[in-house]
């Protein structure tokens, strides 16, 4: 139940509404869900691609003794590979500042920070790959969130990839977005104990249908044991408004969620207001158009509230425009006609994966018969019953016939497999990996001696990755970022931070809670999910010619803290007894350059130079006797480190 994981109960839903009513919307569009599931034969189809993708086709069928089972499962392989190249590199995610200025700019910059941290993560990447797995499963994949008070110390935003078996959803929706949804319909499963303390005034509607599921009270009588599946509904409602006037008619929109048992209105164990989303607002202090810092208060307080330009505004933490049904949808064979994809990789391939299973069974059965048969005649003077009892693989057991061995016995040879069977079997393969997209060169193979015919091999795989990433991970990731900001500004408190790479982890610390969020930021995609090996190779061949910074070389090949590594190698390049002094020893950048500064007078002094310290004497000047009397730039000028660096990072990449 959200408002247990949420940081506090949602208001309860203010609808003016009958239960009777409220049941009756929602079961007329699960009855559509249901008569489309079984029109489109989802249950069926997904059930069957769980088959194939995990080798199971052949558990149920019962086979002849001398059929051999055989499943090598190539569907398997070509969707391991294919999401290897997907979610090879996670999409970066920029938010944009709403306003143009220096602090807003900042501001966005640390948030994108905080964002790409938290969806790069190893967590966020185990999710998108079970969503990628299921959207191949299901049609579709389905990503759910919500506020999990017991995450972490002070709670935070939880993710969860659900099994579209457990989803149903408004079919009349064409995309696969829940703003076309006006409900969704999530079954959740719990030990019917928990319903009953989530829900304590509708226990005996629990009861009751608990035992229309199979409840045997008398053997489990608090229902711990129990699981029970209780429909958590997320929905749009719209009613007229007050003094509603056809000619200009106005509407009142609301989001909502509540918990089903059952038909009927007394089914509806609790409804809410939608628990993501501030209906109330918080009264707060504006001077000439802009929030009141803290700090301020006080002064203004003395002050009264009588000051000229300031005034008390309703401030909304929220970043969506409007309330939305907290699921996200990836999808690819889109054609306009339902939310869920026309078919799917492993339905595309189904019949070859039959095929080559087929072939490669006839191959195998005939190699394991490749000994022949011993055929015996009825003048050989051996019975029926003697000849089956008889081991004739048996090197020890001998064997006498009557009459002439040539003339009573016989062996017949077995036909082995023909070439032309290996090679339907090869090419039935390579069409699998062809329907997925995925070249023998990008799962490994040396499919060629030239390596620019296995470059461009690999290079085609990884367009259809791209494109699946563009119109699928993409959008996935971007209405995840979404979802973060608005948690961000809806649930984060002056105590939550977010652990970030690089030195400005502190800062962002302070300034990464829900106040310093600004209307209008927005979320957008930099790159493809899927160029870090282009993205690496790329870098590398820029640092062979030298047109690449060291900086952008380590963020392209994925190093982490890229900035302190390019401080480390400059130091090494530049001045390797400081490098030393530094990360080696762990001594303080001044204590370094004092004691550096100190060796350097010491070898100064030690030329001898009775007439005191040693005093630097004025640059020649050019005259006419000696025009080319110039004087030498100091060695520690700004233009001698300039040099010094561009010779560093030139024998980084051997210029």
């Amino acid at each position: 139940m959200e408002e247990e994981q949420g940081k506090e109960a949602a208001p309860v839903l203010n609808l003016d509404l009958e239960d009777k009513k409220l049941a009756f919307f929602i079961e007329q569009y699960e009855k559509k869900y249901d008569e489309f599931d079984k029109t489109k034969k989802l249950t069926e189809r997904r059930k069957t691609n769980t088959k194939y993708l995990f080798g199971r086709q052949l558990d149920d069928v019962e086979l002849k003794t001398y059929e051999k089972k055989y499943i090598d499962n190539v569907i398997k392989e070509g969707e391991d590979t294919l999401r290897t190249l997907v979610l090879s590199r996670l999409p970066d995610i920029i938010v944009n500042p709403g306003a143009e200025s220096q602090v807003s700019t900042e501001v966005a910059d640390l948030i994108s920070e905080a964002v790409n941290k938290t969806l790069q993560s190893d967590e966020l990447k185990q999710l998108l790959t079970l969503a990628f797995r299921r959207h191949s499963l299901d049609l579709t994949g389905v990503i759910k969130y919500y506020w999990n008070s017991s995450k972490g110390k002070l709670g935070d935003i939880e993710w969860e990839v659900i099994p579209a078996k457990y989803i149903k959803i408004d079919t009349s929706a064409t995309k696969n977005n829940e703003r076309y949804m006006k409900l969704i319909i999530h079954e959740v499963e719990r030990c019917l104990y928990d319903w009953i303390i989530l829900f304590p005034e509708k226990e005996d509607e629990l009861k009751d249908f608990a035992r229309d599921k199979g409840w045997k009270e008398t053997n489990d009588e608090e229902g711990r044991a129990f699981d029970l599946k209780v429909q958590e509904i997320w929905f749009d409602w719209k009613e007229k408004a007050e003094n509603f006037d056809p000619k200009e008619p106005e509407f009142e929109s609301m989001s909502g969620i509540l918990w089903k048992a059952g038909k009927g209105e007394k089914s509806i164990l609790d409804k809410r207001k939608n628990p993501n989303w501030d209906w109330d607002g918080e009264e707060k202090p504006f001077f000439n158009g802009k929030p009141v810092s803290d700090e301020m208060l006080p002064q203004i307080s003395m002050m009264g509230m009588q000051v000229p330009g300031v005034e008390m505004k309703t401030v909304y933490r929220n970043y969506f425009g409007k309330p939305r049904k907290p699921f996200i949808f990836m999808g690819y064979e889109q054609y306009g006609e339902s939310a869920f994809d026309e078919i799917s990789r492993i339905e595309e391939n189904r019949l070859l994966q039959d095929n080559y299973d087929t072939r490669g069974m006839q191959i195998t059965k005939m190699i394991d018969d490749a000994r022949g048969k011993h055929v015996f005649s009825t003048m050989s003077g051996l019975k029926k019953e003697t000849i089956e009892e008889m081991d004739l693989n048996d090197p020890d057991e001998d064997i006498v016939v009557d009459g002439n061995l040539g003339e009573v016995h016989a062996f017949i040879k077995k036909e082995q497999p023909s070439q032309a069977m290996f090679g339907d079997l090869e090419r039935t393969k390579q069409r699998v990996k062809e329907k997925l997209h995925i070249s023998g060169a990008a799962s490994g193979e040396l499919t060629s001696d030239v390596a620019t015919t296995t470059q461009i091999q690999r290079e085609a795989s990884f367009t259809i990755a791209d494109d699946f990433s563009d119109l699928a991970i993409n959008k996935v990731a971007t209405e995840m970022a979404e979802a973060l900001l608005h948690m961000f500004k809806l649930r984060y408190t002056s105590q939550h931070f977010q652990l970030l790479i690089g030195r400005q982890g502190g800062e962002v610390q302070e300034r990464l809670t829900s106040d310093v969020i600004e209307d209008g930021l927005e979320v957008s995609i930099k790159a493809s999910g899927t160029d870090k090996l282009k993205r690496e190779r790329m870098a590398k061949e820029e640092a062979t010619l030298g047109l690449i910074d060291p900086i952008n070389y380590f963020q392209d090949v994925g190093r982490t803290d890229a900035e302190k590594r390019a401080e480390m190698l400059f130091m090494f390049q530049t001045n390797p007894e400081m490098y030393i002094q530094k990360y080696a020893k762990g001594m303080e950048l001044q204590d370094v350059a004092n004691q550096v500064m100190g060796m350097n007078q010491q070898n100064l002094m030690s030329f001898g130079n009775p007439q005191g310290p040693y005093q630097p004497q004025p640059p020649m000047q050019p005259s006419p006797q000696n025009p080319q009397a110039v004087s030498e730039v100091p060695s520690g000028s700004p233009r001698n480190l300039i040099g010094k660096a561009t010779g560093a990072i030139s024998k980084l990449f051997n210029r």
